[in-house]
């Protein structure tokens, strides 16, 4: 390869003198100045055409491999922003959405000035309401314009609806099914909702859902060791049954990038989480289902205990305005593909990524996506070997500090866990045990008590195939 680059630069340096030589020669003989056309071929000899060529795979071409590509937008290249909260309904937390709706002014001034912006408000009702799925308001308009009201209108407004939201949903537990409402709002309402005005067809996307319980659809998925505060109603197991099939928040969210297209969406959560103090009355619990879409969408998640919503408000803001510039979620065209080939150049510069099998996406950190009009280039190719499939996952004990996991693979593999603090993002590997088997068992060790966690189960087969598993929840004990 460097002998055959050497010789073509040498022809074009001979190439490039030739020309030289007959202008010069020109010059001499005829005694008059370069012409224009002459100046530009000299330009032209020192200035060779931009390769075009894609990145060079270092992988071997079988004719397995497949590549996407994407060019990052120029910046704020949508000045449109549709702002949907989603909201729990019940009394319990009527003064925390009045306080969020008051925290509206400091979302708004995050944004750019010339952004065209819209706000709606969505119950989280269940199917047997007929407020489910729809926008709702309280003597106001459905959907509150910048172009038509002022900042201190719009928030008169929110806090207005915020407030008076209706409570009589008994059969969804007094409206704590967010990511049911949402899900019917953008599959079976949302040509009812295109028509006044909302999820335009040239917007951004930013969802909010707020709420001081567990979405009732997350019942079917609670982390490991936990289990779900006392429903003296008994009225969520039901609804659960009723309504929530196939409803998770991975559904909800690949539904709302369904909508969205290349258009950017945020989604974020204003829940308890753990942290600070969650009251000792009523339901309250942990915000599971909804951390966990805010997640899997790479959004915000407040903590509802902080009581400071302004700040909740304007980290949203903030985020809003980085989705409105750079696209940091890529969707792989299948999902058939050896994981160990899989590759992320940004501007021909490798970069970090994270793989999230149960959606089969490739996320970026903001750091990492480049710049306006940056290239993204994303390869894999199918495995030429036998695929590593992960099956009957166990978690055999969890304390405060600790967790056992074991699972089993089809094939001899190795043994690793990938585990992540879900509030904070931190992400740890356990060691690699390198060792071959079809049984395996892993310690996660130094967690922090009361703390939610999801981890991956990695194995990687003799010839190098690996296999990394969806998310698995648990939190430590208190």
């Amino acid at each position: 390869m460097k002998s055959s680059i050497k010789a073509h630069s040498i022809i074009a340096f001979k190439t490039i003198n030739s020309i030289l030589l007959v202008l010069i020669l020109g010059v001499f003989i005829t005694g008059c100045e370069l012409t224009e056309d002459s100046k530009d071929d000299i330009n032209d000899a020192f200035t060779p055409p931009e390769s075009q060529q894609p990145p060079t795979d270092n992988l071997v071409d079988t004719g397995m491999c497949e590549s996407q590509t994407y060019i990052q937008p120029q910046a704020q290249y949508l000045k449109k922003l549709d702002l949907l909260f989603v909201v729990d309904t019940s009394g319990s937390i009527r003064d925390e959405r009045t306080e969020i709706a008051d925290g509206i002014e400091s979302f708004i001034n995050e944004l750019p000035s010339d952004v065209d912006y819209q706000i709606g408000v969505m119950q989280a009702h269940s199917s047997v309401s007929d407020q489910s799925g729809a926008l709702f308001s309280h003597n106001s308009p459905k959907v509150l314009k910048s172009s038509e009201l002022t900042k201190s209108e719009i928030r008169s407004h929110l806090r207005t609806t915020m407030y008076n939201t209706d409570s009589t949903d008994y059969a969804g537990d007094g409206g704590e099914q967010m990511l049911y409402s949402l899900n019917k709002a953008i599959t079976e309402n949302v040509s009812t909702i295109k028509s006044q005005g909302f999820f335009r067809e040239d917007s951004a996307l930013a969802v909010v859902m707020v709420s001081d319980e567990n979405d009732i659809c997350a019942l079917g998925s609670y982390p490991h060791g936990v289990t779900p505060v006392y429903d003296p109603e008994k009225k969520e197991y039901p609804a659960f049954e009723r309504d929530c099939a196939n409803i998770t928040p991975e559904s909800v969210v690949q539904n709302l990038r369904t909508l969205q297209g290349e258009r950017p969406l945020l989604v974020s959560s204003i829940v308890y989480t753990g942290e600070g103090y969650i009251p000792n009355r009523g339901e309250n619990e942990i915000g599971y289902g909804l951390i966990e879409a805010a997640n899997v969408a790479s959004g915000v998640v407040v903590d509802l205990a902080s009581g400071d919503y302004d700040l909740g408000m304007r980290q949203i803001g903030s985020m809003v305005v980085k989705k409105l510039n750079l696209k940091t979620e890529f969707k792989l065209n299948t999902s058939d593909f050896d994981q160990s080939t899989l590759e992320v150049l940004v501007d021909r510069q490798a970069v970090n990524f994270n793989y999230l099998p149960e959606i089969n996406e490739v996320h970026l950190a903001e750091a990492d996506a480049g710049r306006e009009n940056s290239e993204v280039y994303i390869k894999y190719c199918k495995s030429m070997y036998e695929t590593i499939v992960i099956s009957d996952v166990q978690f055999l004990e969890t304390t405060t500090t600790s967790t056992i996991v074991r699972w089993k693979t089809n094939i001899p593999a190795t043994t690793q866990v990938e585990y992540k603090n879900v509030l904070t993002g931190e992400t740890f590997l356990t060691p690699l045990d390198t060792n071959l088997k079809v049984e395996h068992g892993a310690a996660v060790n130094d967690l922090s008590p009361n703390t939610l966690y999801e981890l991956r189960l990695i194995s990687m087969g003799e010839e190098g195939q690996v296999t990394t598993s969806s998310a698995y929840k648990f939190r430590t004990q208190r």
